[in-house]
């Protein structure tokens, strides 16, 4: 089985490489340091290769990196491994095709438990934020977009720009985000967002 580790920092690929190796001893593990790297090196994998991938890559980050990999590469599985400990986040990525969510504060022991779960077919989510998916807001991928936009002081128009949207469909996403986070303004996103963990840097 051919497994492909996508971060940029070589201590992620060596503690996720060694989990790897005690669940799978016989897989031929491949690293890759960034999104277009890991097109290249993954098109020459198995399809139904497993890939561990980090959502903040150089030139790349959220969950359109998940969405663009599982578009070109729809057979494998892919698994999200991230820093960022949200379960608006978690839920989106699982609606993006994900087969697990492994946070990097992980424990090395935990790590092996996860991909444990992944390769019997099962899919992870972190215990600690489990509780929360059911709870939490419930955002397509599409909103989650918006919603990281907004925290960053885009307008209606600029978030058009930044996703290729008619600026009437900008502004109905906006507030659909609003809806869903029972919100009436742009300030009140934001602080929501904050309170859902999602990384507002």
């Amino acid at each position: 089985m051919d497994v492909l580790i996508v971060d940029d920092h070589p201590i992620i690929h060596q503690t996720l490489g060694t989990a790897v190796a005690a669940v799978l001893p016989d897989a031929r593990q491949h690293v890759a340091f960034n999104l277009a790297e890991s097109f290249e090196v993954a098109g020459g994998l198995a399809a139904d290769s497993l890939v561990l991938l980090d959502l903040g890559l150089p030139d790349g980050s959220g969950i359109d990196v998940l969405k663009r990999f599982h578009a070109a590469f729809p057979r494998m599985t892919v698994v999200v491994v991230s820093a960022t400990e949200s379960s608006v986040l978690v839920g989106a990525a699982l609606k993006a095709g994900a087969s697990g969510y492994i946070p990097k504060t992980s424990s090395p022991n935990l790590i092996v438990a996860a991909l444990k779960v992944i390769v019997a077919g099962g899919t992870y989510i972190p215990p600690q934020i489990l509780p929360d998916i059911g709870q939490a807001p419930t955002l397509t991928a599409r909103q989650l977009e918006v919603l990281l936009l907004i925290t960053k002081g885009a307008s209606n128009r600029d978030i058009a720009k930044a996703l290729g949207i008619a600026d009437n469909t900008a502004k109905q996403h906006t507030h659909a985000v609003f809806q869903a986070l029972n919100v009436t303004s742009r300030a009140q996103a934001i602080i929501a967002a904050a309170r859902m963990g999602i990384d507002l840097s």
